[in-house]
């Protein structure tokens, strides 16, 4: 099955959804007429918890080839992980605790649009986001990618290109949401037997690339910094 994303004239109609839903669902039980009663008879027993952006570029099924009752998801803007955030935290702990999962993958991309709001401008104040309603929302919700920034403030002022630069925090702050979910694990003693994983979706070339490479950390391990 082929996958591209819509462009602006062709977008589909909510009815036009709920049909291509139809075709969809006559198409696997079709092949396999069991496959729906399967699904719901069955509790979900996802190998993996994927903590990502909400970024509609950045699907996890589609990324990853996964399927239905595959990938316990978290998303949100710029992937972030917040021990304050009971959302984040209720995920996290479900996944582990109730669901068994054993690998959780922070992942974040390219062109990320919060990457880019939380950089500063010329006068070194953050970048500001375009309306009333997203500063009091949007703006509160990437203090801790602008955190992220001035950890690593050094590094990112020296990279003059503004796009690169934009990557590069997007990248670094997949290390340190993967630093936050440690923290989080190690708080309630669940570690021992999860791997975290810290990925970054390259938009330009459709690959998911392993930033931790072979030191996908279990709790307690140092991350290192991908250069």
């Amino acid at each position: 099955m082929t996958v591209e994303p819509t462009k602006p004239t062709d977008t589909p109609s909510p009815s036009q959804l709920l049909a291509n839903n139809h075709e969809w669902a006559t198409s696997i039980t079709s092949n396999n007429p069991s496959f729906f009663r399967d699904l719901a008879a069955n509790a979900q027993r996802p190998k993996y918890l994927w903590i990502g952006c909400s970024d509609s570029r950045a699907s996890p099924e589609l990324l990853t080839g996964l399927g239905l009752g595959d990938v316990f998801a978290q998303r949100n803007i710029a992937n972030q992980v917040d021990n304050a955030d009971p959302s984040v935290l209720g995920v996290i702990a479900f996944a582990v605790q109730a669901l068994g999962v054993r690998h959780i993958i922070v992942c974040g991309h390219t062109h990320c649009g919060g990457a880019h709001a939380s950089l500063p401008g010329k006068d070194g104040e953050m970048k500001t986001l375009a309306t009333p309603w997203l500063r009091h929302s949007v703006g509160p919700w990437l203090h801790g990618l602008r955190d992220v920034y001035r950890l690593y403030e050094e590094e990112l002022d020296e990279i003059v290109d503004e796009e690169k630069r934009r990557d590069r925090l997007a990248e670094v702050n997949v290390l340190e949401q993967c630093r936050n979910v440690e923290r989080i694990l190690r708080a309630h003693s669940d570690g021992e037997n999860v791997t975290v994983h810290g990925w970054m979706f390259e938009m330009g070339s459709g690959m998911l690339v392993d930033v931790l490479g072979d030191a996908a950390s279990k709790p307690g391990l140092p991350l290192p910094l991908p250069l």
